[in-house]
């Protein structure tokens, strides 16, 4: 029996963004080619982080769409990170993990 390395595909792209009026910093990923499809029972889930104070509030999208923006959360003291996969139940996808970051 052999088994068939998958090479994992690029199917969009996660940006971190932020406000120029309040320290809050939230994630948007766009599709690489327009809108992505997710397969039926599939979800996108954005859970944005902070390390200090300790926080993390998810999103979880369900839509076929260009884009989907997660929640905000802010940077009072620390910095804030988005964790970005697929999921269907229990089989979920390696997850991107964008850089640490503090609004300005």
């Amino acid at each position: 029996m052999s088994v068939k390395a998958v090479r994992p595909s690029l199917v969009g792209h996660v940006q971190l963004r932020t406000s120029p009026i309040c320290s809050a910093i939230w994630a948007r990923v766009n599709g690489i080619r327009g809108s992505y499809r997710l397969p039926p029972g599939w979800s996108l889930n954005i859970v944005m982080h902070r390390r200090n104070p300790p926080r993390a509030i998810g999103y979880t999208s369900y839509d076929t769409s260009q884009y989907v923006y997660g929640n905000m959360l802010a940077t009072v003291r620390g910095c804030v990170y988005a964790h970005v996969y697929f999921a269907d139940g229990s089989r979920r996808t390696k997850a991107a993990i964008t850089p640490c970051m503090k609004s300005s």
